[in-house]
């Protein structure tokens, strides 16, 4: 091997570990106990445009600070192009019904939601959960045409 295959190669490699670092560092940092890595993490799954990565997102919905749960639905606006009602400075309980909402939504484009300490994951009335989807829905069908 000359030189510069050998730094071609070398290039090649130090590029293969850092994307490998990077996705590492951002799942890593999604549940760090400082927000402000929290956030990079978010803004990070948000700016790399990948839906599969949603369910990180849509988790981040419940965090116990609000810019985190700000930047969570900001990137999954960014993605999907919806909020399905989100707001990220109201209430748990406010929050609750698009939380479930958006792990419907999850489901229904194959994805996994990811499971979270919340009231809303630990709620297990489905009839509630099928009422609140539902009404969610139709909000969706009158705001689409």
């Amino acid at each position: 091997m000359n030189k510069p295959q050998v730094w071609i190669l070398a290039s090649c490699m130090l590029a293969l570990l850092t994307s490998c670092a990077s996705q590492q560092s951002w799942q890593t940092r999604l549940t760090a106990d400082d927000p402000a890595e929290r956030i990079r993490a978010v803004r990070e799954i948000a700016n790399a445009g990948d839906t599969k990565q949603a369910p990180q997102l849509v988790a981040r919905l419940e965090d116990e600070d609000s810019a985190v749960r700000f930047y969570a639905i900001m990137g999954l606006e960014r993605l999907t192009g919806k909020r399905r009602g989100y707001t990220y400075y109201g209430t748990r309980h406010d929050r609750a019904a698009a939380v479930l909402s958006w792990q419907q939504y999850l489901i229904e484009i194959g994805a996994t939601p990811i499971s979270t300490n919340s009231e809303t994951s630990a709620h297990n009335d489905t009839a509630t959960q099928n009422r609140t989807v539902t009404h969610l829905q139709e909000e969706d069908k009158k705001e689409n045409g």
